[in-house]
């Protein structure tokens, strides 16, 4: 696993590491603040496909089926105290995994 390749972090030292196959997609969660964007990873490997099966409820995303990078926008709202998303990997097989899910812890 090369982790200095698949990872993201934001000036809060939110981290996504990757997975490398389609049964290794994984929970993962970073933290970011209630006005600052969050540019992210998810797990990557030959093949694979993302495909986000629910949107955060509290924010925009930015997101590519193809590698997997998201952007992650917060609405403002400082009630807010986290948010997510959720996704499954595909293979070129057209295999799925377990959905997945991605939380965002804002502060």
């Amino acid at each position: 696993e090369d982790r200095a390749n698949n990872a993201a972090s934001d000036k809060h030292d939110g981290v996504v590491y990757g997975a490398i196959s389609v049964d290794d997609a994984i929970n993962t969660s970073f933290t970011t603040g209630h006005h600052e964007v969050f540019e992210g990873s998810l797990p990557s490997g030959v093949g694979l496909e993302y495909n986000v099966t629910k949107m955060p409820a509290n924010g925009e995303l930015v997101f590519s089926h193809y590698t997997g990078k998201f952007i992650y926008t917060p609405d403002g709202d400082e009630t807010v105290a986290s948010d997510s998303f959720t996704y499954i990997v595909y293979d070129k097989n057209n295999s799925y995994g377990v959905e997945k899910v991605v939380t965002i812890t804002r502060q």
